[in-house]
């Protein structure tokens, strides 16, 4: 049995109790023990939330183990209302007006987990690339549509078709996002509509205001997005991109 088994199983009464001296212990044996010290009061100072998910009752941990560090699911508070990832997906992708976890076709609503810089801002990247018959692309592009400056674009590790640029957000800006099988493309634009912190994370709520399928749009491109969407389609061609393709110098 190994020190640590012999302390674990050890059983004895106070009067025949271990012996500190230091950060080592003896039991009345003379038999060298470890001596397992409490870090921190065991007296509560402040309240511990425990959170729960409203809609589907999972666990999502307490405040004291994520003050500790230990990695817990991420919590989403919607309305005061506390939710999982997978409930506040759905409840966001609910048509207007009618929480059902429905998406609607005409205006699809979501949250996308953003990047968070040093000094806390939300940022996200433009990443994507083309393989011989398929491909996907993100491009970012700011209110007017116009390509936004990148605060750090990747130059080396492993690039292709990966995450090449990394671009802050604010209200207002576009995400694109297309993917195509043999140049038979799925585009969605997706305009961001506010943005919630939860726990070390930020969250960008988005709208679906266009998107490409089948061949048509569902509704009239504006003029302002025709180049950002070009850029997706060329990114999402482009053979092992390693590059972004639409930053601002």
């Amino acid at each position: 049995m190994d020190r640590t088994d012999y302390w674990d199983t050890l059983s004895v009464s106070q009067s025949d109790g271990p012996h500190r001296a230091g950060n080592a212990a003896w039991h009345k044996s003379g038999q060298k023990v470890r001596w397992k010290t409490m870090i921190g009061s065991t007296i509560a100072s402040y309240p511990n939330r425990a959170y729960i998910c409203d809609n589907c009752g999972k666990n999502l941990g307490d405040r004291y183990s994520r003050l500790k560090g230990k990695k817990s699911p991420s919590v989403i508070i919607i309305n005061e209302g506390t939710y999982c990832i997978r409930c506040a997906d759905k409840y966001l992708n609910a048509d207007p007006g009618d929480i059902s976890g429905e998406k609607g076709e005409k205006n699809m609503n979501k949250i996308l987990r953003t990047e968070r810089t040093k000094k806390g801002l939300p940022a996200y990247w433009e990443a994507g690339g083309g393989f011989t018959n398929t491909g996907e692309a993100t491009i970012i592009a700011g209110k007017d549509g116009q390509p936004k400056k990148a605060i750090y674009v990747r130059g080396r590790g492993h690039l292709s078709n990966a995450h090449h640029a990394l671009v802050l957000l604010g209200v207002g800006d576009y995400i694109i996002e297309a993917n195509h099988h043999r140049k038979d493309f799925e585009i969605q634009i997706f305009r961001i509509t506010d943005f919630e912190d939860s726990e070390n994370e930020t969250f960008a709520f988005v709208e679906r205001v266009n998107r490409f399928d089948k061949g048509e749009w569902d509704a009239v491109l504006p003029a302002f997005l025709e180049a950002a969407v070009q850029a997706a389609v060329d990114k999402a061609t482009c053979y092992h991109c390693r590059e972004p393709h639409y930053v601002r110098d």
